[in-house]
C-alpha cells in the first residue's frame, strides 16, 4: 500500500507538471544554439533569406526550404536546410546541413516534397526567368556533397499571346508514392497569364519521377501533355482573374485546385470569391465551382490560403476543409481566420450545415501584449490530424500598436472536428495560440508565420515563417510547438 501511494503521488507530480506545458508554445527542447530555445534563424550578414515551406520525413527530421539572398546580390537561391529532432542542423544533409541551388532567380515561392522510398531524396520547386516566368522542378540526392541533381523538368504554360503575359507561377505542390516501386508523381498547382491583362486561370501539371533510373518527365497520360487548366471568366468581357493556391488529392481519385476568383459581386462590386476546380488521373475537368453567393451581400470577399482534403474514420465520408480569409467588418481590411466544411456526396460537395454555425467557424485573434486590440488575422495553412479529426489552422496575426507600429505575431488555432474551438488546446486554453521568436526589438513584435507541418509520430507542430530584426534584417524561421502530446490529452 505505501509503494502504491508512493507511486500515485509521483505520478499525480509528474502530471501535475505535465499539464503545467501549454500547447502551442514554444518546444524548447528545439534548438540549434543554446540562445534560440525552440527557435533557429538565418540570414547571410547583409543579406536575407525567406522560409516558404516545409516537410517532415519518415525519421522525424525537418526540411525547411525558401530563398536566400547574399549581400549585394539582388535575386534569390532556392536553399534547403535539415534539422534533427533536438534543433541542431543535421551535418550528414547535401553540405553540412544545407542545400544552395547553384543558380539565383528572381524571388519564388520554393515548394519541397519528399518520397516515402528514400529520406534523401527530395524534390524541389521553384519559379525562373523574369518576364516569362516558368517552373523547375528538380529532384535532388542529398547524401552527396553537391547535391546530385537527379533530373530537372520543366513546367511552362505559355497560354499568353504576348511576350509579358506567359508568366506561369508556382501555387503548391504534393508529392505522391507507388510503395516499393521507388516511383510516383510530383503535381503542381500553378497560376498562369493569358493574354488579356489581369487575366490568369488555375493550372494544373503532373511530372512522373523515377528513382531508380533516375529521371522526372511530365505525364502524358495526364491531359495529353501533363498540362491542364481551368478558368471561370465571370467577367462580362470574357476573362477574369482565377488566383490558385493549393492542391491537394481527393479519396475517390484525383486532385483539388483551390484558390480565389474575382467576381464582382457585393455592394462595391469588389467580390473575390473562393473557387475550386476539380480533375480526375487523366486531367480531366470533373468539375468546377466557386462559393458566389446568388444573394446580394453588401461585402463579399472571401480568399482561400489552403484546403485539406480527409475522411472521417466513423462515418466513411469523404469532406473538404477550405480555409479563408474573410472581413471581420464589412468595408475593412481587418480580416479573421474562416474555416468551411464542404462533404462529397454523389459527385458534388455540399457545405456541411452541422460544422460550426451553418457550415462556417470564424476565428479571430485579439492582441494582449500591449494592449488588447483586434487584429487582422492573415490565414497561411490548415492540416486534420489523424489521430482524432482535429483541425488545426495557422497565419499571421498583425495590429499597429500606440506608436502606430506594426506588429505581428505567429497565431495557430486549434478546432474540434464539429468547428467548434478546442478549449483544452492554446496557451490560455481557448483553442488559440501565438508563438513569437526573440526579437532585437521587444516593444515591437515583427514575426509572420508561411507554412506549418506536423510529425504523425511526436505530433509536434514545426512553424516555417520570417523574422523582421533591427534594420529591417530578414530572417528566415523554424520553430517547433507542443500539440497533444500524451500528458496534454488528460488520458
Amino acid at each position: 500500500m505505501r509503494n502504491l501511494i508512493k507511486n500515485t503521488f509521483l505520478l499525480l507530480a509528474f502530471s501535475t507538471s505535465a499539464f503545467a506545458i501549454d500547447s502551442g508554445s514554444l518546444d524548447t527542447s528545439f534548438s540549434n544554439d543554446v540562445n534560440s530555445p525552440g527557435w533557429d534563424l538565418n540570414a547571410p550578414s547583409g543579406g536575407g533569406e525567406f522560409t516558404t515551406d516545409t516537410v517532415i520525413d519518415t525519421q522525424g527530421r525537418v526540411l525547411v526550404a525558401g530563398e536566400y539572398r547574399a549581400q549585394g546580390a539582388t535575386d534569390y537561391n532556392p536553399i534547403v536546410r535539415r534539422y534533427l529532432k533536438n534543433g541542431q542542423l543535421d551535418t550528414t544533409f547535401s553540405d553540412n546541413g544545407t542545400f544552395l541551388w547553384p543558380i539565383a532567380y528572381g524571388w519564388s515561392k520554393v515548394q519541397i516534397g519528399l518520397t516515402t522510398e528514400d529520406d534523401n531524396i527530395f524534390f524541389l520547386a521553384f519559379e525562373t526567368g523574369t518576364d516569362n516566368k516558368d517552373v523547375n522542378v528538380v529532384m535532388i540526392d542529398s547524401s552527396t556533397t553537391q547535391g546530385y541533381l537527379n533530373g530537372v523538368e520543366l513546367i511552362s504554360f505559355d497560354l499568353g499571346s504576348a511576350a509579358d503575359r506567359k508568366d506561369d507561377f508556382l501555387a503548391d505542390m504534393l508529392v505522391t508514392t507507388v510503395p516499393t516501386t521507388y516511383q510516383g508523381s510530383v503535381v503542381l498547382a500553378l497560376e498562369v497569364e493569358r493574354t488579356n491583362a489581369n487575366d490568369t486561370d488555375f493550372g494544373i501539371a503532373k511530372i512522373n519521377y523515377d528513382i531508380a533510373s533516375p529521371s522526372l518527365a511530365l505525364d502524358t497520360s495526364f491531359s495529353s501533355d501533363g498540362l491542364a487548366n481551368c478558368y471561370f471568366d465571370q467577367n462580362s468581357t470574357g476573362y477574369g482573374e482565377d488566383k490558385a493556391t493549393s492542391i491537394h488529392e481527393t479519396w475517390h481519385g484525383g486532385y483539388i485546385v483551390g484558390g480565389s476568383t474575382f467576381e464582382g459581386n457585393g455592394d462595391d462590386s469588389n467580390g473575390w470569391n473562393a473557387s475550386f476546380c476539380e480533375f480526375n488521373l487523366s486531367g480531366g475537368l470533373v468539375k468546377r465551382w466557386s462559393t458566389l453567393n446568388p444573394n446580394a451581400q453588401v461585402d463579399s470577399r472571401e480568399f482561400l490560403a489552403d484546403i485539406a482534403v480527409s475522411s472521417d474514420t466513423a462515418s466513411g465520408g469523404e469532406y473538404m476543409l477550405a480555409l479563408t480569409k474573410e472581413p471581420e467588418i464589412v468595408f475593412s481590411n481587418d480580416y479573421d481566420f474562416v474555416v468551411r466544411k464542404y462533404l462529397y456526396n454523389n459527385g458534388n460537395w455540399d457545405l456541411d450545415t452541422s460544422f460550426g454555425t451553418n457550415g462556417k467557424s470564424r476565428i479571430g485573434f485579439v492582441d494582449g501584449y500591449l494592449f488588447p486590440s483586434d487584429t487582422s488575422d492573415e490565414p497561411v495553412a490548415i492540416l486534420v490530424e489523424d489521430k482524432n479529426s482535429q483541425i488545426l489552422v495557422a497565419g499571421t496575426s498583425q495590429w499597429f500598436d500606440t506608436n502606430n507600429d506594426l506588429n505581428s505575431h505567429m497565431a495557430l488555432a486549434k478546432l474540434n472536428a464539429d468547428g467548434s474551438l478546442n478549449s483544452s488546446w492554446g496557451t490560455s486554453q481557448n483553442g488559440k495560440a501565438y508563438v513569437t521568436l526573440d526579437n532585437s526589438s521587444p516593444t515591437v513584435f515583427r514575426d509572420t508565420l508561411t507554412t506549418i507541418s506536423e510529425d504523425k509520430n511526436s505530433e509536434k507542430i514545426y512553424i516555417g515563417g520570417n523574422n523582421i530584426q533591427a534594420g529591417n534584417q530578414l530572417y528566415s524561421s523554424i520553430s517547433r510547438v507542443h500539440n497533444d502530446l500524451i500528458f496534454k490529452s488528460g488520458f
